[in-house]
């Protein structure tokens, strides 16, 4: 993985590694979205069982409407 010079973090962002493989799953891109909104981290939010319950619920529904509902909770109860 390239590293940025001037930080040393790793340049390649999650995003273009999911699109690297030609698609991301529902999950990949839903984490995506959730952490772009909000800045929180989704591995640490879906540990909260009512964001986790929110999430197992409407995972039928479209990508936009979950990432807007799992944001609207996790900033409600959990940032």
């Amino acid at each position: 993985m390239k590293q940025d010079n001037w930080t040393g973090f790793n340049t390649v962002k999650p995003f273009t590694r999911m699109c690297a493989r030609g698609k991301g799953d529902k999950l990949d891109v839903v984490a995506l979205g959730f952490e772009n909104r909000t800045t929180a981290i989704f591995d640490e939010c879906i540990t909260d069982k009512g964001f986790r319950k929110l999430f197992i619920d409407n995972a039928s529904e479209s990508i936009s409407f979950l990432i807007n509902t799992l944001s609207d909770y996790a900033e409600s109860n959990l940032i």
